[in-house]
C-alpha cells in the first residue's frame, strides 16, 4: 500500500473494531512520518496530571466519570 498520501495530511483519524490493529498501524506508520498517536489512555493520564498539579496518574485512578470529558477531547 503507497501510504505518501499520509505526509500531507495534518491529522489522521483511525477507527475500527477493538482488535482490528489500529495501534500496530499507527505505531509503525505514523511514526515513520513523524507523527505522535494519541488515543483515549492518553488523554485520560494528560487530563488526570493537569488537574492534578502533576500527580503522576496510573490505571488505579482512573474514574469513569472523566469519560465523558475523555471523549469529548478525543473528538474535538
Amino acid at each position: 500500500m503507497d501510504l505518501a498520501k499520509f505526509n500531507d495530511l495534518d491529522i489522521v483519524l483511525v477507527c475500527g473494531l477493538p482488535g482490528s490493529g489500529k495501534s500496530r498501524f499507527a505505531s509503525g506508520v505514523f511514526k515513520e512520518s513523524g507523527r505522535r498517536r494519541v488515543g483515549r489512555q492518553e488523554i485520560r493520564r494528560m487530563l488526570y496530571e493537569m488537574t492534578t498539579f502533576g500527580d503522576p496518574w496510573s490505571e488505579e485512578r482512573y474514574s469513569a466519570v472523566d469519560e465523558v470529558l475523555v471523549k469529548h477531547v478525543e473528538r474535538k
